[in-house]
């Protein structure tokens, strides 16, 4: 019965050693986020397409060059893909659920669900809901700090 504290213990030692790196989450997901609201924010002012690229690529960043022309092609791309599908498919029942689209290799949801898995394992569940809070616990700890409980 007395290697169940021991093994909290080791456990949450050994998590207590990824909190250097706990910064890395919220960095990533607003860095992530950013160009989304940056975007929006932008096309609501201006009225520009939807894209922050324009303005990056008039200064002259060529990533954003190719970023526009990449979206453009895939808008030809896609506007060819519903012309087919208009001709030779059944277009309303292909899209009666949901908008025929082009991705980037589904990245962005890779992307966006790793972002959120760093976010859970360095901030947790929440108390009560995290296992790492349990842990603690079990390993006659504070919850909060990570230090030895005091008694």
């Amino acid at each position: 019965m007395n290697r169940l504290p021991a093994l909290a213990h080791r456990t949450h030692a050994l998590l207590d050693v990824t909190r250097k790196l706990d910064f890395l989450a919220p960095l990533l997901l607003r860095l992530f986020l950013a160009p989304v609201f940056i975007s929006a924010g932008w096309n609501k002012a201006t009225g520009f397409e939807s894209t922050v690229a324009r303005p990056l690529a008039v200064v002259g960043i060529p990533a954003a060059q190719r970023s526009l022309d990449n979206s453009a092609e895939a808008g030809k791309r896609l506007e060819a893909a519903r012309g087919l599908l208009r001709e030779h498919g059944r277009y309303q029942w292909l899209t009666e659920r949901g908008n025929f689209v082009i991705l980037n290799n589904g990245i962005e949801f890779a992307a966006t669900y790793f972002l959120m898995l760093l976010v859970l394992f360095f901030h947790g569940a929440g108390r009560y809901f995290s296992l790492d809070y349990w842990l603690a616990g079990a390993a006659g700890r504070d919850r909060q700090a990570g230090r030895p409980a005091a008694r």
